[in-house]
Order: structure tokens, then sequence, then C-alpha cells
């Protein structure tokens, strides 16, 4: 099954009230080898249209491009970028 339709169902499954918290990769690592310009991360309007969000029923409480601190495999540190998407059944 596609990650979009997951993230989906995911999100209709929620209870009113209930929370979806999705965190990906928003660029690579400096170090990896698939650090090329060609290489497609998902953004935060990417993620909040594969969750179906917003919507009447669901509500974006944060889409954001956060960033943290990580270390490399020869110890090298860098700034990372993740999307950080929740969003929230509203209640009936």
């Amino acid at each position: 099954m596609a990650r979009a339709a997951i993230l989906r169902r995911a999100a209709e499954r929620l209870r009113p009230g209930g929370h979806l918290l999705v965190v990906s990769h928003a660029a690579p690592p400096p170090w990896s080898p698939q650090a090329t310009p060609s290489t497609i991360f998902p953004t935060v309007n990417d993620e909040l249209a594969a969750i179906g969000a917003p919507t009447a029923e669901l509500e974006v409480m944060t889409a954001e491009i956060v960033s943290r601190l990580a270390k490399g495999p020869d110890g090298t540190e860098a700034m990372l970028e993740d999307n950080l998407v929740l969003v929230r059944r509203r209640l009936a």
C-alpha cells in the first residue's frame, strides 16, 4: 500500500479528539549518498495532502519544518530538517 494511502487511512480512523502525528525527513543529511538535487523529499504541504487535511473534520494543529542537530557516521555534525505535522479530528 502506498504511503499516502496509509496516512489517509490513519486519519480517517481517528476518533473525535484524536491526533495523528507525522514526522518525516524534509531533506537528506549532507553525508548521505542520496543527497543529490534530484532526490525528492515530501514537503509539509505534501504530508497534509496525503493526510487529506485540513477539512471540516481534521484540524491542523502544527505543520512546519523543524531543525535538529545530528551526527553523521564519521562524527560530523549538521543541522537536519524534518517535517512535523500534527492533525486532530474535531469533536462532533
